[in-house]
């Protein structure tokens, strides 16, 4: 099975369990996997690292949102911003491995275990 068949199954697989595709497979997951890099679905990566991918993101986007004085963050610091990242970034990666727990799901390499397995 491809790296793209392994990730439209487990997108398919979880919206039949009720979880949205954009909490499966988010939008910065399927840019990444559009320009061709193989990483594993969010819930299937180590906490840490996706806890930091997320709070950089978040920690960037709210800095230079600061910057603009029209959004109103002109006086919001470089620190609060890393820290706020820092903050939603845990939250998010708690979320994703709320999912992996929550639906007994495998190990990425060993993903789908069989046809007939169920992730309920």
């Amino acid at each position: 099975m491809t790296h793209q068949e392994k990730v439209d199954h487990f997108v398919e697989k979880m919206k039949s369990n009720g979880v949205e595709k954009s909490e499966t497979a988010p939008l910065l997951f399927r840019l990444i996997w559009k320009l061709g890099f193989q990483i594993p679905p969010p819930q299937f990566i180590n906490i840490q690292i996706i806890g930091l991918v997320w709070g950089l993101i978040s920690g960037i986007c709210l800095v230079l949102l600061s910057l603009v004085p029209a959004f109103g963050f002109a006086k919001l610091s470089l620190f609060k911003g890393i820290l706020f990242g820092a903050f939603i970034g845990y939250f998010m990666a708690l979320r994703h491995k709320d999912r992996y727990k929550k639906y007994g799901l495998p190990g990425w390499d060993d993903y789908p275990k069989e046809s007939n397995t169920s992730y309920t």
